[in-house]
């Protein structure tokens, strides 16, 4: 989970007083790790739909333990997250 501090307003030509303008946006991080097939496919969806709101981060993992498949996994993997770019910039979520 990531905080960030978007606005911290202090007005230094007066004494301190509580009218100070305070504003946290919380922004997390998502992860989803997913398999190239339709669970996978679900999974990602759960995790853009569901779970992510905007300005969150979505990071989506495959593992792919046969080095020699690890291009065509590559082609692959860019195709399928090809498809999640309208949801991305829907909901403004970082992928």
């Amino acid at each position: 989970m990531i905080l960030e501090t978007v606005e911290h307003n202090h007005n230094h030509n007066y004494d301190h007083d509580d009218t100070h303008d305070h504003q946290v946006v919380e922004r997390r991080t998502v992860l989803v790790g997913i398999d190239i097939n339709e669970h996978g496919r679900e999974l990602l969806d759960w995790g853009m739909v569901k779970v992510a709101d905007a300005g969150d981060r979505v990071i989506a993992i495959n593992v792919c333990t046969n080095s020699d498949l690890v291009s065509k996994h590559m082609t692959l993997l860019d195709d399928y997250l090809a498809d999640y770019e309208g949801i991305c910039d829907h909901k403004q979520v970082v992928a």
